[in-house]
């Protein structure tokens, strides 16, 4: 059970980071359109 639920708390942290490097991905295409336009 405990290592289950280590498991799982990995498994969010992932998706945590992962969307935070799409946020910042994002951000980073908004600043250079912004520059283009």
């Amino acid at each position: 059970m405990h290592n289950k639920s280590n498991q799982e708390r990995s498994i969010i942290k992932t998706k945590i980071s992962g969307k935070a490097a799409e946020c910042a991905c994002l951000n980073k295409l908004k600043s250079k359109v912004h520059i283009l336009f």
